[in-house]
């Protein structure tokens, strides 16, 4: 004997199945059309096409433990751009800050550089604190979960501790990670600029130069199918 249900389910069945192809079905996500590919390496053995600008008493050197980037003037911002501009970029780079004047200085790396009031700034504070801004023409804008003073964070070691940074910078927003962990995620759109390294030296009342030496910068940019 046929119970009554079945028929019943035997009617329904193929709109059950066009039902269940369509819940498993979800559009492609952005990560799912496309990869990140490596650019380039470098551990700074050689000398490569980094512009340096800092103004007087900006330093940059290559020793044997990678790239080293200082300044001897207070307070004052110091940077090293790669000439080719990028859109959809990650950047990755070991970082060690000198131990001196260690709960002054700034460091981190630059995204999206167009000219020096068009620029994104993701910084570790030496004393273990981090900020991330957007430089407009009015100034510095923090971005979304961010400050632009420096606040404390259990992810970033203080000097003389070294800390790997990795930012993506995309049309879509901007991650930062410090030592594995997401410190900042924020729909923030990054035009196509340049990177590079950025420091900041203590302020006034340093009496010699201080530095962080940046080793292993890997850039990724995002190709699509």
């Amino acid at each position: 004997m046929t119970t009554p249900w079945k028929p019943l389910w035997r009617a329904l069945a193929p709109l059950w199945a066009v039902a269940g192809l369509l819940g498993c079905w979800r559009a492609p996500t952005p990560e799912a059309r496309g990869a990140w590919s490596v650019q380039w390496w470098t551990d700074f053995r050689e000398p490569g096409p980094w512009l340096l600008d800092g103004g007087p008493g900006a330093i940059a050197t290559y020793t044997s433990a990678g790239y080293r980037l200082a300044g001897v003037m207070p307070a004052v911002p110091v940077q090293s751009l790669h000439p080719t501009a990028y859109a959809q970029v990650r950047l990755a780079a070991h970082v060690e800050a000198d131990p001196s004047a260690a709960s002054r200085g700034a460091y981190g790396l630059v995204c999206g550089y167009r000219d020096p009031q068009h620029q994104v700034v993701l910084a570790l504070g030496s004393d273990g604190t981090f900020a991330a801004w957007e430089q407009t023409p009015a100034g510095k804008r923090p971005l979304h979960g961010a400050s632009l003073d420096f606040v404390p964070h259990a992810a970033v070691h203080p000097a003389p501790q070294s800390n790997r940074m990795m930012v993506e910078c995309r049309d879509t927003g901007l991650r930062l990670w410090v030592n594995g962990h997401l410190l900042l995620a924020t729909d923030t759109p990054v035009p196509k600029g340049q990177v590079g390294m950025w420091l900041r030296t203590p302020p006034q009342g340093a009496t010699s130069s201080w530095g962080v030496t940046y080793h292993d910068l890997t850039l990724w940019t995002w190709q699509r199918p």
